[in-house]
């Protein structure tokens, strides 16, 4: 029996199949590393010790969420119901594009929480700058 699926068990219909729980992770990793990176930028701007903090925490809070996201997108790639040649093609890229994503803010994070929270350097900050565009780009290319 799958508790997930859409078939009926015992005349009750499940609410959900297992493809459809990425698209409901998602938002989380999106939301914290943006929002890293925006807070990082304010950062840079306003020099306020209290922001470094919370971008330390944001960033931890997006890649550990951005790696269930991850899970959970492998299994919905799995079980997805049938689809175009195109979306599948798709599917690849959304793939790749995003794993290097996650694999930079995590380079990023560890960077972060490595250094003083009043000397944030350069190369991560552009490193976050980098990873946000194709965070963007590929969360474009999985909702088409």
């Amino acid at each position: 029996m799958n508790l997930f699926s859409h078939e009926s068990v015992g005349g009750w219909r499940l609410p959900i199949q297992l493809w459809e729980i990425h698209p409901m992770l998602v938002h989380f990793p999106m939301t914290f590393l943006l929002t890293a990176v925006l807070l990082d930028l304010l950062l840079w701007w306003r020099d306020r010790p209290i922001l470094a903090w919370s971008v330390r925490w944001l960033l931890l809070a997006g890649v550990v969420t951005g790696l269930i996201a991850s899970l959970a997108g492998v299994i919905a790639f799995l079980t997805i119901p049938a689809h175009t040649e195109e979306a599948h093609l798709l599917m690849y890229w959304h793939m790749g594009i995003q794993t290097l994503a996650l694999l930079l803010f995590a380079v990023v994070t560890w960077v972060r929480w490595r250094e003083h929270l009043n000397a944030f350097t350069f190369a991560p900050r552009a490193t976050g700058w980098i990873a946000a565009l194709l965070l963007a780009t590929g969360a474009g290319v999985g909702g088409y």
